[in-house]
């Protein structure tokens, strides 16, 4: 197979409608019990915190915080369930490094423990800290460059600096800490002095080997249908007649884990984080396999709530 690239998107063409579902009872890792389609504070027992109001949305905690929606606005609580950062924004994220990525509108930046920007909303999306980066997102504006790709990704430091000034048409948190990104036909690869660095992209020319791609085990229907078992659709977002399509993009790695979870478009938040996290929970797939070497595999599913 000739010109083929490390990293291959791939688009389904198919769409996984979510219905309302019976709650699902759930116990997390991390002081929350979904019941009845809210989010219970636990405390170390388990037992549900009455003095609590459940949410109608909630995350893990870290750091010492978690992120809970009340209504269509997020905000974040400590173990006690004492509200540290009022529910006031739009989206937001896990705190990572003392962290988070919010919005308040329609751009995203930064904020700390005490809900205040410290990298200013310049964003189209955003996603967590790993480490000492994070990936941003912004519209093309440049398709003579770029091509036709509709986002661009960039890494930035804990400071909000875009590393080498560079965005790409896609990036990959590897193992070990390696971030690749790709550009037409020339991948660049994030150098311990903190600057993405050129390097020849690797191609198979053999076009004797076989290429098949990573699938889910027992093929679309069946993730459809695991998708449907495992989504809770946000009781919010039904009381304020929110639905529609959210497109959820990530990489099935070499081993056929689910990785580099994120978002594929925007669409609404709460909509959003429940398909994130329904994908994160998915099991191993088949990994995908060319001329005889293991790839990673980059797909966008496209979840139509209504």
């Amino acid at each position: 197979m000739s010109n083929t690239k490390l990293i291959f998107t791939v688009g389904f063409f198919f769409f996984i409608t979510i219905h309302i579902l019976n709650a699902q009872n759930s116990l997390t890792s991390h002081s929350f019990l979904y019941q009845n389609e809210y989010y219970y504070l636990t405390n170390r027992s388990g037992k549900v915190n009455e003095k609590i109001e459940p949410f109608t949305y909630a995350d893990s905690f870290s750091e010492g915080l978690a992120l809970v929606s009340e209504s269509l606005l997020f905000g974040y609580i400590d173990t006690t369930g004492s509200k540290v950062i009022d529910c006031l924004f739009y989206d937001a994220g896990s705190f990572n490094g003392g962290l988070a990525y919010a919005s308040l509108e329609d751009k995203y930046g930064y904020i700390n423990y005490k809900g205040e920007f410290v990298i200013d909303p310049n964003f189209d999306l955003a996603c967590d800290f790993n480490g000492k980066y994070a990936r941003v997102v912004n519209r093309n504006s440049d398709f003579e460059k770029y091509g036709l790709v509709r986002w661009l990704e960039g890494i930035i430091n804990t400071s909000g600096t875009l590393i080498s000034d560079k965005y790409f048409e896609s990036i990959t948190f590897k193992e070990h800490g390696v971030i690749n990104g790709v550009v037409n036909d020339s991948i660049f690869v994030l150098s311990q002095d903190g600057e993405f660095v050129f390097e020849k992209l690797k191609v198979y020319t053999n076009g004797k080997g076989e290429t098949i791609m990573p699938h889910f085990y027992g093929g679309d229907s069946a993730m459809g249908a695991f998708i449907n078992r495992n989504v809770r659709y946000p009781p919010s977002a039904k009381a304020y007649g929110i639905s529609g399509k959210c497109f959820v993009k990530f990489v099935i790695d070499e081993k056929g884990n689910v990785t580099d979870v994120m978002p594929g478009d925007i669409s609404h938040p709460i909509l959003l984080k429940e398909s994130m996290r329904v994908i994160k929970t998915m099991p191993q797939w088949a990994p995908g396999i060319t001329n005889n070497r293991k790839m990673r595999v980059s797909f966008t599913v496209p979840v139509n709530y209504r």
